[in-house]
């Protein structure tokens, strides 16, 4: 029995609680090691000699190669445990204390930093404490005022434990406005103080302002706001002044702090002005004897008080001057008079010839803008396309020849026509020409564009653009031959939803077909399928993959009229078709109309009627409006098919009327609307006319004026200058004018005779023309029209407005604004042509000319054609000129002209002339043998394709789709215009003559039972050829689908004939089943099937359910065109096929589909086992499959380690077996995850058996329990042997997978092996051998060794060498390159910087695609940018309509509502109606109380008189002079007038209340206004806001935009429709002035504290090999004070000799180089070295 059987026995019996090892066994032992004793004596000597020999030089060599290597920087682990400060009182961290930090273990300096986060980042230094584990942390300077200093324990990144500590706040002054020596600070600012606290106590008395100011102080927050009494003196400078001494807590301001500023309430307001010229770059040309006009546009009125004109010695600093609009090389500044003209000035003075520059500026002396000025005596015109350029020259004398043109490196001369021709050399967006013989050239800047044609006329369609994801895509185009010509066999390909690309056949005639089996593919909303010509897209179209449900019915709206008067009502009925044209009876209805939801089945007849009545709020502003009704499939359980809709119009009156304005008449129309009548939808009502309606009609004026007041000026806290805050009172006065009689249903008003005030800079008036009469039954009718009476009106109208006085004059005289900016332009006889057309342009005047300058005919006429080259020119010197359309104009062709004369160039608009696609169009006919199909009939097509009814032979693609498809996404088929659409050929002209026209005209304008089971929603796709009559055929064999086909039928052939033609073909039966097939259901719900039965009659239908696998059938009874539903209840899992069948009345059918029951509806990985070599079917999955071979021995693992490999957590024992797991997957797949990063040193110690037991009780599994363990198994697992293919000691891990495998019982073996502690196999002699020491080898070795050790170190005390430490190295320059990294995915949609072109800082280098126009976008926000929240800017701001913004659309229709609703609130402005009306009653009031106080005064009087009355006749009635009856009727009467004169003192205090309480109402009505412009302005601002965030995500999204100055670099070749993806490195952009060459150097942090500043640096450059080239070198300039996130040091390099190599060759810069650097430390010798790690040790445990 040998050892490994014995360890066998030894393990089984110790498992079976049996005795340890049997005496057999030792003795057996002791035998093996007494013979083996005897032979070891005698050559023991020998061999302990030489093994002892050899064993002093591997020591000594592995001692010096340890000790030269190690590191006392090598990073440990460890634990921060706590961290505390030296200096901290009541939670205030002193500025200069220290911290003491505490370790689980000592360790060195740099363990510690590396464990060690700070924030914020400061410099410090850390040193040893002198205790184990402690360490004193120092900063380098004092922790900064009212800081929080946080220190974080990291490990991996993470932060693990963290300390906070804050600093004091010290007292102090941290911001003022306004601000230090500002000079423009308005008298009605305010002082404002902010402290670093609030709350100070006394502030004001620390505080002095000089010169004295008296004022209150206020205090909110932490400022400190001083408010003048009286304002602040204008041209004053005022000083103030914090005092020291102010204090807070125990904080104290330590010396004064001062500002000073100066008030000028003049220059408080900036205004922006634009240049503007007809050049690209705004250069004024004019002759030497011309006066001098320079244009330009502001949003201000502030007056230009002073112009400055430089002049430029050379055309190469003009130029200079052109590029960067830097005019310092400008000399001999003088100021010049000007004159003020509508928008511009004009210089008093002519200039010689040159170059020059005008300064432009306020009184104030700040330069509003500058612009170029060039005087020569030449003029040009240039027209240039993206590949050539034309240059048409004329001088004083005429056209001129022999005149020299250059440009960049190339000169020719004009020709006798007096034109040179260019090729553009497309390096930059703008080059100059230089033109003339003299040293005073004319420079003209040209435009160079670097588009390549984006070809978009090739044709892809698909059989339909919805699909299931089982489905097959069914593809077929066509490509022009006579855009690709003989390219058509060359490499086209399809690309579907930007997966890998595929090589498709094109035919000679530009025909090709294509298929894509979808088989289980993924949903995607939208997927493109590409048609590519090599690497360029040139066409495409989106297709939608989703599990759809059909639309099966179609709805129609019948209505005996589409329009309704007001409180009556509405009937109207729905009509419900299947889509085989079958009526559906008893079918639910839903109808929303008018406010209210209707549900109504349909009858016999498939008709649902629904009655509404019809109550509105009256109207008598507006006649009629419109009424929206949406109609849905009632059936909620069912699915909603697509919605019907309707408009119905809404009538508030019986008669219509109009008004219209043909200058200044004003024409109004009444006619009477009849009833119950049947009318189309129409807005004008004019079906409805009965006869002229004739009345009396009052004629009101109301004027609105408009008044502008600045009340104040506000700081504006982004541009921190002063800006005016306009009110706007707006006043309004209505009149009657006048009454007129209607004649013959009309009535005319001439508005000449109305005196109406004319609009200045303070007040604008605004006149509304109000038409009151009334209907036939006496209801009120009011048409108000605003009077336009002149341009200025216009922009303070609502609806309109221009970008310059001619552009609103066109619109007045509806003629284009386009041609705003000619003179002249080319009338033609033609829009699109056939080739052979000859066109005829006639030379005529636009409207900007009109009284200026007539046509001459001493002229001459250039006229051009132009693709992406210049193809024609023509010169005449007649006022008409004939073209004749060739080949080469083909399929179109842009075309401009200039015209010359009395020495200038008049440039003209360009038009395109596009090829007249009706005369290639193919009529295509299509006959089927059926009006009606049923389902699974044959169907034979005819088709014949004809050209001007001429049979034509070309190739047809049929395309057989069920309608229904088309109901849920349409079609779309545009071969046609797709075709022949316009090739964006791009062209620009240029004429050195600005022909600005100020002057505007006058004038004034206006204004039977089979089952059926073969469904599908595509019946056939193909493409055939007609024969030379023009027909085909084809037949083809419907799907059981009960449904209407739509057959669509495309046709185009090589010479470019297309066409595409509809019809639609039905499969129908009288009587049949449908159902909403669930196509998955789970184990765990019931499988509920439902079926509707479609018939155009009522009556019972019996069902039968039948799921064939179960042989099982439920039965269901329900009335046609209504649901039932079955209940199977749950099934288990597989695939079951049911059968559901239908009959009555004599009738029946049979559908039969299949159905999933799957376990889960979540989506899992599933694992396949495939045998390589047997070539395994692979079926497609919906998603991609990842295939893993591996060897076939590694079988029997693959699972253990699946389940190892999922099983990682944060415990120790599942990250060593799960880093077991990568050596065996590196073995045998040749690959690995990244290990886990732990120390295993510690779990593999025989000795920490704490550790072990520890983690063995934790473990949770075998495997892993197998990984802790294995240290002790590895006798016992090498010595099971399962597998010869692992026999070494290093596979163990293997061995035990392989052991688990075969299901030994390996486990329970380890643990008892594990335990077997005491097990001594060692007897006493084999202890005597190894303990006896051989004496003579000792003697002998211990000489040898020290003698070679004494010479070792001598020599290591003469020999030094520096270490090295190795980094990757970055060779760059000061100012490297910037990339532009894309933020979206997406198409590149246009593409406006060229490779190597020198760019901008914020110019737009390529849109990403998206909904937006980009052109639209940036519109807007330039008017958003001049745009404010002011009254006045709101009337007159005018925002486009149509613009396609895409994403910011929504925002933008936010902004406009509000906008028009704070619009609407300033023009109606009902409060102040109310409030008028109310102050009318006030003073109504107030005249009643003087009439009562009157009446008050003479009541006083006569009771006094009463009294006087009554006194005396009471006197004389004592004294018996009169009788009793006078004293009484004088007494009454003095009680009467009492009487009365407190009754008039009763209604005079009434009146007063009265008074007061009408006053209180204007006083709230104004509030209430108030509140409500708050409001409307407040939810204005947020949409503004909104909208400007809009923009800016937009732009930061899908524009790539350059960053910085320099010249622009493609990463790619980008050009238009090409893919990128988010996070792509699209283009960089290179610095124009890079500096210095430097290295960049990412240092680890091994060894990083041996790296100083002035150290050498070798550096080998990738892709120079030094062998061949040598290195570079360098010093080491500087090294960060912190790691970055990937805990590296960044090391800057400086390379003295650039890069000039050890070789003296010098390298090729291309904006960036890597290498690897080697930084030279210092010199230490090897004695040094080696005592190094000794000294260490000594301080460390023996000091």
């Amino acid at each position: 029995m040998d050892r490994d059987d014995e360890i066998d026995k030894i393990l089984k019996q110790k498992f079976e609680n049996k005795i340890l090892p049997s005496e057999e066994f030792e003795n057996n032992m002791k035998k093996i090691i007494n013979e083996q004793k005897s032979k070891k004596n005698k050559k023991y000597k020998k061999i302990i000699t030489i093994t002892s020999i050899a064993a002093v030089f591997v020591i000594i060599f592995a001692l010096g190669m340890n000790f030269m290597k190690f590191d006392s920087t090598q990073i440990q682990t460890i634990s921060i445990t706590k961290i505390e400060p030296t200096k901290i009182s009541d939670q205030i961290l002193s500025e200069d204390s220290e911290f003491i930090i505490y370790t689980d273990k000592d360790a060195n300096i740099e363990s510690v930093k590396k464990s060690l986060y700070i924030e914020p980042a400061l410099e410090y230094s850390i040193e040893k404490t002198g205790k184990d584990g402690q360490y004193k942390l120092k900063f380098k300077q004092n922790i900064p005022d009212n800081t929080i200093l946080k220190l974080q324990y990291v490990k991996d990144k993470i932060t693990k434990d963290s300390w906070a500590y804050q600093t004091s706040n010290k007292l102090s002054v941290t911001n003022t406005y306004p601000a230090n020596r500002a000079d423009r600070v308005l008298t009605s600012s305010n002082i404002e103080i902010e402290m670093s606290y609030s709350n100070i106590e006394n502030f004001e008395k620390y505080v002095q302002i000089v010169p004295e100011v008296e004022g209150t102080w206020e205090q909110k927050g932490k400022v400190y706001r001083f408010i003048p009494s009286n304002g602040l003196v204008d041209q004053t400078q005022y000083t103030v002044t914090v005092k020291k001494g102010l204090k807070i807590y125990d904080q104290e301001l330590e010396d004064n702090y001062t500002f000073s500023f100066s008030v000028n309430n003049d220059t408080g307001i900036t205004e922006i002005y634009e240049n503007i010229s007809n050049s690209i770059d705004n250069i004024n040309t004019y002759n030497s004897n011309e006066n001098i006009s320079i244009y330009y546009q502001t949003n201000g009125n502030i007056e230009i008080a002073n112009v400055e004109i430089g002049k430029f010695d050379s055309s190469d600093s003009f130029i200079e001057y052109l590029q960067t609009k830097d005019y310092s090389k400008a000399t001999d500044l003088q100021k010049v008079d000007f004159n003020l003209i509508e928008n511009g000035i004009k210089l008093t003075r002519t200039l010689q010839d040159g170059y020059y520059v005008a300064i432009i500026k306020n009184k104030n002396g700040s330069e509003l803008f500058n612009t170029p000025i060039q005087i020569n005596n030449l003029n040009v015109y240039v027209t240039n396309t993206e590949n050539d350029i034309l240059v048409w020259v004329a001088d004083e004398n005429g056209i001129a020849s022999n005149i020299k043109v250059k440009y960049e490196s190339e000169e020719k001369v004009t020709n006798s026509e007096g034109i040179a021709k260019f090729t553009s050399d497309k390096t930059e967006m703008i080059k100059y020409l230089k033109i003339g013989n003299t040293e005073n050239k004319l420079i003209v800047g040209v435009y160079n564009y670097n588009k390549e044609l984006y070809y978009s006329n090739s044709y892809i369609y698909t059989d339909r653009t919805l699909y299931k994801n089982t489905d097959t895509i069914n593809i077929w185009g066509f490509v022009p031959k006579a855009i690709y010509g003989n390219d058509l066999q060359d490499e086209f390909y399809i690309s579907f939803n930007g997966e890998s690309k595929e090589k498709i056949n094109v035919g000679k005639d530009g025909n090709y077909n294509y298929k894509i089996e979808l088989q289980n593919h993924y949903d995607v909303e939208y997927a493109m399928i590409s048609l590519y010509y090599k690497d360029k897209e040139i066409a495409g179209r989106y297709v939608t993959i989703e599990n759809y449900e059909l639309q099966n019915y179609t709805y129609e709206i019948i209505a005996n009229k589409n329009y309704v008067y007001n409180n009556e009502k509405y009937d109207f009925d729905v009509k419900v078709t299947h889509i085989t044209g079958l009526v559906v009876p008893n079918k639910k209805v839903l109808v929303r109309f008018n406010g209210q939801e209707l549900l109504e089945k349909t009858d016999e007849n498939g008709i649902a009627h629904f009655s509404v009545d019809i109550a509105k709020e009256d109207e008598k502003t507006y006649i009629v409006t419109n009424m929206y009704m949406e109609v849905y499939n009632g059936d909620l359980e069912e699915y909603n098919d697509t919605v019907t809709t309707k408009d119905v119009e809404l009538i508030y009156r019986d008669i219509y009327t109009t008004v219209n304005n043909t200058g200044s008449n004003y024409e109004l129309s009444a006619y009477k609307l009849q009833k119950d009548k049947e009318m189309e939808v129409s807005y004008d009502l004019k079906e409805l006319y009965d006869d002229e309606y004739n009345t009396t009609v009052e004629i009101d004026l109301k004027e609105s004026r408009n008044e502008k007041k600045v009340v104040k000026y506000e700081l504006d806290k982004y541009t921190k200058t002063n800006k005016p805050v306009y009110d706007y009172v707006i006043t309004e006065n209505t009149q009657k004018i006048t009454e007129i009689n209607m004649k013959n249903g009309k009535m005319n008003y001439d508005i000449n005779s109305l005196k109406m005030k004319d609009n200045t800079e303070v007040y604008s008036y605004t006149y509304t023309l109000i038409f009151k009469l009334q209907d036939r039954s006496g209801k009120e009718i009011e048409i108000k029209k605003i009077i336009y009476r002149d341009e200025k009106d216009v922009e303070l109208g609502y609806s309109y407005g221009f970008f310059s006085n001619l552009g609103r004059l066109a619109y007045k005289q509806n003629i284009s604004y386009y041609y705003d900016i000619f003179r002249y332009f080319l009338k033609a006889d033609v829009t699109n042509f056939n080739i052979g057309d000859t066109a005829k342009f006639t030379l005529s005047e636009s409207i900007a000319n009109k009284g200026n300058q007539e046509i001459d005919n001493n002229g001459k006429l250039l006229l051009i054609s132009a693709q992406e080259n210049i193809l024609t020119t023509k010169i005449t010197d007649k006022n008409e000129i004939e073209y004749k359309f060739e080949e080469k104009d083909f399929p179109g062709c842009k075309i401009t002209s200039a015209y010359y004369y009395n020495g200038k160039f008049y440039r003209m608009p360009i038009y395109y002339y596009d090829f007249n696609e009706e005369t290639r169009k193919i009529d295509i006919d299509i006959k089927s043998d059926k009006t009606e199909y049923k389902p699974g009939d044959e169907v034979n097509l005819t088709i014949k394709t004809t050209n001007n009814n001429k049979p034509i032979k070309t190739f047809v693609n049929i395309s057989v789709v069920n309608e229904a498809v088309f109901a849920v996404q349409e079609d779309s088929t545009e071969i046609v215009s797709t075709i022949y659409q316009d090739p964006e050929y791009p062209i620009y002209t240029y004429s050195s003559y600005f022909d600005f026209i100020s002057k505007e005209p006058d004038g004034f304008g206006g204004g039977g039972g089979d089952t059926r089971g073969n469904f599908g929603d595509t019946a056939y796709f193909d493409t055939v050829y007609t024969d030379s009559n023009g027909v085909a055929n084809v037949k083809f064999k419907l799907p059981d689908n009960v449904t209407t086909y739509r057959v669509t039928v495309h046709s185009a052939n090589e010479e470019l004939y297309v066409g595409v033609n509809k019809i639609d073909i039905t499969s129908k039966l009288d009587f049949f089943i449908q159902s909403t097939e669930p196509r998955n259901v789970k184990t765990t719900d019931d499988l509920v099937l439902n079926a509707t039965s479609i018939a155009s009659e009522q009556y019972n239908v019996k069902y039968q359910f039948t799921i064939e696998e179960l042989n099982k059938t439920l039965e269901a009874e329900e009335t046609t065109n209504s649901i039932t539903t079955v209940n199977f209840g749950k099934l288990d899992y597989g695939t079951y096929h049911v059968v559901i069948r239908g009959s009555g009345n004599n009738q029946e059918d049979a559908i039969t589909y299949p159905i999933n029951i799957i376990e889960s509806a979540q989506e899992v990985k599933k694992y396949t086992k495939i045998n390589i070599n047997e070539t395994p079917e692979i079926k497609p999955t919906k998603n991609p499959i990842v295939l893993e071979i591996y060897n076939r021995n590694m079988e029997k693992y693959i699972d253990y380690i699946d389940f190892i490999e999922n099983t990682l957590t944060e415990r120790l024992d599942t990250q060593i077996a799960y880093n077991e797991i990568q050596k065996i997957r590196t073995k045998y797949y040749g690959s690995s995850n990244n290990q886990v990063n732990i120390n295993m040193a510690k779990y593999r110690d025989t000795k920490n058996y704490t550790d072990y037991l520890k983690n063995l009780e934790n473990a949770n599994t075998d495997i892993v329990l197998t990984a802790l363990i294995q240290y002790y198994a590895k006798d016992y697992i090498s010595g099971l042997n399962i597998d010869p293919f692992i026999n070494d000691d290093n596979n163990l891990f293997e061995q035990y997978l392989l052991a688990s495998a075969n299901k030994k019982t390996v486990l329970t073996d380890l643990l008892q092996l594990k335990e077997e502690k005491d097990i001594e196999l060692r007897c006493e002699e084999v202890q005597e051998i190894l303990t006896r020491p051989p004496h003579a080898l000792v003697r002998w070795g211990i000489t040898v060794f020290f003698t070679v050790l004494a010479l070792f170190f001598i020599g290591g005390c003469f020999f030094k060498y520096p270490d090295v430490v190795s980094a990757e190295i970055t060779v760059t320059t000061e100012h490297p390159p910037v990339w532009i990294v894309a933020r979206g995915n997406g198409k590149i949609k246009e593409v406006y910087g060229k490779d190597r072109e020198q760019v901008k800082v914020g110019k737009i280098i390529a849109v990403l695609e998206n909904p937006a126009e980009t052109k639209d976008v940036l519109l807007l926000e330039k008017i958003l940018q001049n745009f404010c929240l002011t009254d006045s800017c709101i009337h007159s701001t005018v925002f486009p309509e149509q613009l396609a913004l895409g994403s910011v659309q929504a925002a933008y229709a936010t902004f406009i509502k509000g906008l028009t609703d704070y619009r609407n609130f300033l023009s109606l402005d009902l409060y102040e109606q109310k409030i008028e009306a109310t102050r009318k009653e006030l003073q109504e009031y107030r005249n009643y109380i003087k009439h009562l106080n009157r009446q008050a005064e003479l009541d006083k009087e006569q009771v006094r008189i009463a009294e006087t009355v009554h006194s005396r006749e009471k006197k004389l009635f004592g004294e018996g002079l009169t009788a009793q009856s006078d004293y009484e009727e004088a007494k009454q009467a003095f009680l009467n007038k009492q009487q009365g004169q407190e009754q008039m003192m009763t209604s005079l205090s009434s009146a007063k209340i009265q008074e007061a309480q009408l006053q209180q109402n204007i006083l709230e009505t104004q509030m209430e206004r108030s509140r409500e412009a708050n409001n409307l302005v407040a939810t204005l601002k947020a949409a503004y806001d909104e909208l400007q965030v809009g923009i800016e995500d937009w732009k930061m999204t899908y524009l790539f935009i350059s960053p910085a100055n320099g010249i622009l670099s493609y990463n790619d070749v980008w050009q238009k429709n090409q893919n990128v993806n988010s996070g792509d490195k699209v283009f960089s952009i290179v610095a124009s002035q890079t500096g210095d060459i430097i290295g960049k150097i990412k240092l680890p942090v091994n060894g990083s504290g041996k790296v100083k500043p002035r150290q050498r640096v070798n550096i080998s450059v990738t892709g120079y090999p030094y062998m061949e080239f040598g290195f570079l070198t360098g010093k080491v300039v500087s090294v960060s004070l912190l790691t970055d996130d990937k805990s590296m040091y960044t090391v800057t390099v400086s390379l003295p000799q650039d890069l000039r190599t050890s070789y003296g060759k010098v390298l090729e810069f291309k904006g960036e180089l890597t290498g690897i650097a080697e930084v030279m430390t210092d010199e230490r010798s090897v004695t040094g070295r080696l005592f190094g790690p000794l000294r260490y040790l000594w301080e460390k445990y023996l000091s």
